[in-house]
């Protein structure tokens, strides 16, 4: 190696040394003070991490509903008002939601196994949502009780 190239090296070593001094500093800082704000959310109006919230919570009612309309509505129903894509050329399971409202039927009538012969994704999909639903849930909640202000009656 050359003169020169060792000195590249070490550059590179001593900048791969700053950054993680640096971000070892702004962790240590994080810790210290369990108020700290995050420059990547509080850079943002308020308004925008409402909006957001609030598309999250849309997104999460109309999963939610996914799972909850085989238990309210008979399965013929469903069946019909479901997509149909089998066009010209269509795979059989080529599309990962292939099979997953028949899978969702499945799950609502407690079938397992009918559920996960239709589409292997539905059982982790299905919690998934559940899990959402109930993280959205808490966080509403909080949120709500946080912004109420108390009575003074």
């Amino acid at each position: 190696m050359t003169v020169r190239s060792l000195t590249a090296l070490d550059t590179v070593g001593a900048s791969t040394r700053s950054r993680w001094t640096a971000t070892h500093a702004v962790v240590s800082d994080l810790r210290a003070s369990p108020k700290a704000s995050c420059p990547v959310i509080d850079d943002h109006p308020p308004s925008v991490a409402r909006a957001l919230n609030i598309v999250w919570i849309i997104v999460t009612i109309v999963a939610c509903s996914t799972l909850i309309a085989p238990s309210v509505f008979p399965e013929d129903l469903i069946l019909a008002a479901s997509a149909k894509v089998q066009g010209a050329g269509h795979v059989p399971n080529s599309c990962m939601l292939c099979g997953m409202t028949r899978a969702f039927i499945g799950l609502a009538r407690g079938d397992f196994l009918t559920a996960q012969a239709m589409n292997r994704g539905a059982i982790p999909l299905a919690i998934a949502i559940t899990m959402n639903a109930l993280l959205a849930a808490f966080i509403s909640t909080r949120w709500y009780f946080a912004r109420r202000k108390p009575s003074l009656s």
